[in-house]
């Protein structure tokens, strides 16, 4: 969340656009070996930092699997439960 985009406030940064307007995103990190940024400190600065709901940052996780290249049904619910954190 803090690469792409520099020099926002975090009250003006596109994420609250995306969700304002009804945008499929979703949140990623990226090399987390290199930037020592791993899934659960972005989401942590996305909800603390950036001031996104837990609704949002939940969405985001569904915009996610959808957006996956996954054939089967069975395999989407596997993975949706697995990000979502049900067992």
């Amino acid at each position: 969340m803090t690469g792409a985009v520099q020099h926002y406030t975090t009250k003006k940064h596109p994420v609250h656009r995306f969700i304002s307007d009804g945008v499929s995103f979703s949140l990623n990190t990226d090399d987390p070996l290199i930037t020592g940024r791993w899934m659960k400190d972005e989401l942590a600065y996305c909800e603390t930092e950036l001031g996104l709901s837990t609704m949002a940052i939940e969405q985001s996780k569904r915009n996610a699997v959808k957006a996956a290249f996954i054939d089967s049904a069975e395999d989407r619910e596997l993975l949706l439960n697995h990000v979502l954190g049900r067992k």
